[in-house]
């Protein structure tokens, strides 16, 4: 899948290969909800994230936290906390 756009088919199989793993996590943790880190990278599209934790939540019966961490200029703030780290910062989602 790597000739596929970002915000195309091959997000919805990482979305949902990684969304797995963090519900089956959960439960294991004894945690009734789980959210992403990919809705912080502005390379993705909030709406096909939200879908697929919606999807894999209801599977394993969790709810789902959906904050929009771009809003309010969080995108240029996490990049700003990251060059002032000295963070490495993928250019990718």
């Amino acid at each position: 899948m790597e000739h596929e756009p970002e915000k195309g088919k091959r997000c919805n199989v990482c979305f949902d290969n990684r969304l797995e793993e963090s519900a089956k996590k959960a439960l294991e943790l004894g945690e009734k909800i789980i959210t992403t880190t990919l809705l912080t990278s502005p390379k993705n599209s909030l709406q096909q994230l939200e879908q697929a934790l919606e999807t894999i939540a209801q599977k394993y019966g969790l709810t789902i936290v959906v904050p929009d961490f771009r809003k309010d200029g969080g995108t240029q703030a996490q990049f700003a906390l990251a060059r002032d780290a000295m963070l490495y910062h993928q250019n990718y989602c």
